[in-house]
């Protein structure tokens, strides 16, 4: 799921632990037990323009809750380190 996000593909997960906590909101998310909301999310995402343009926008904020700057985060570092010394 965090890989689909990166590379911008807009999701549908099961509404379980761990995908909740990365797609966060219902209307990315289809009853695991429930067939028939299963087929619903993935016409809607197929057929329903506005449904993917929302499905697009929240896949995009929720991108960017886990994007991480590697450069930043090294510089925090090592700039915490030298100020504690």
């Amino acid at each position: 799921m965090l890989e689909a996000l990166a590379c911008d593909l807009p999701c549908l997960g099961s509404n379980i632990p761990g995908i909740r906590d990365i797609l966060k909101y219902r209307e990315l998310m289809f009853d695991p037990l429930n067939g028939r909301d299963v087929c619903d999310r993935i016409r809607l995402f197929f057929t329903e323009n506005t449904f993917l343009t929302r499905a697009r926008q929240l896949c995009q904020e929720r991108k960017e809750a886990f994007t991480f700057d590697w450069k930043e985060r090294l510089f925090q570092m090592i700039k915490s380190e030298y100020e504690e010394t």
